[in-house]
């Protein structure tokens, strides 16, 4: 029963990867178009590290390499940008991690402060780049906020999904009992 974990993580990447697809479509409240992202995935995979990764393990960067290229090629027009936003921040919160004990404030805290290093990431390099020329002040207002706000909101949901079954993977998966 360890080995099949993984499976069950990636095939919750992939959903989670439909979803934002899904969701560019919708019109949500907090937003004045449709600039609002819903990083699903990075959401999933925020709460993928707080609590299902231990030291020695690297799932989260793993499946942040496979899933977030995959974000690349069917929603952006530069390969790349997510690829390394999505990895330098899970790796950065990973290290954050190793001086926090996994709680819901904690993952909800990962989840503001990694959005918000990897979007801002994702605007830097698009605006290095040259794929857009948002105003830092329009970019605050009309996207980050309203990004923010909605990640929050999925990071509460899927705390509430996924939390504990996670840490139950993890003890599968890795032999430890509380």
């Amino acid at each position: 029963m360890k080995s099949i974990v993984p499976y069950k993580i990636a095939l919750l990447c992939f959903i989670m990867v439909l979803l934002e697809g899904i969701a560019t479509v919708l019109t949500l409240p907090f937003t004045n178009d449709k600039d609002v992202v819903l990083h699903f995935l990075f959401v999933f995979l925020v709460l993928l590290v707080v609590f299902f990764e231990k030291s020695h393990t690297y799932y989260a960067i793993l499946f942040s390499l496979i899933f977030s290229i995959m974000i690349d090629i069917l929603f952006t027009s530069v390969l790349g940008v997510y690829l390394f936003s999505y990895t330098i921040t899970l790796y950065a919160i990973r290290i954050i991690m190793k001086v926090f004990h996994s709680n819901f404030f904690v993952a909800m805290f990962m989840v503001v402060i990694g959005v918000a290093l990897m979007d801002h990431i994702v605007y830097l390099l698009n605006k290095i780049i040259l794929i857009h020329d948002i105003a830092w002040n329009d970019y605050i207002v009309d996207r980050f906020i309203p990004t923010i706000i909605w990640s929050v909101i999925i990071g509460i949901i899927f705390y509430l999904i996924f939390g504990k079954r996670l840490e139950r993977w993890s003890d599968k998966k890795f032999g430890e009992n509380k």
